[in-house]
């Protein structure tokens, strides 16, 4: 369910793109090409385009993780356990953003 929330932003951008009709090309998760036993996974890693996405994903980040603080502060600990699901999926997607974007 976290990465799920995490994905909302990446998904929502891509409808708006449908819906206002933005032409962009649409790229296959790309395989590894390992044909034979002496190559490996390792030395073809993925690398993603370098997109303004990742920095929307840590503004987002912030914002959950002030809210978080905000909860706390006013005592609305019944928020808790939604503002974490909604911290670790965003923490997640950004991790796996910058990574893959080296």
């Amino acid at each position: 369910m976290s990465i799920g929330v995490g994905l909302s932003l990446n998904q929502s951008l891509a409808v708006c793109e449908g819906f206002f009709q933005v032409d962009s090309e649409f790229v296959r998760t790309p395989k590894h090409g390992v044909i034979n036993s002496a190559e490996d996974w390792i030395s073809k890693k993925y690398r993603a385009a370098k997109t303004w996405t990742i920095l929307l994903e840590l503004l987002m980040l912030v914002y959950l993780v002030l809210t978080l603080g905000l909860a706390l502060h006013y005592h609305h600990y019944w928020s808790l356990p939604f503002l974490i699901l909604f911290n670790v999926g965003y923490l997640y997607v950004l991790r796996l953003s910058i990574f893959q974007s080296r």
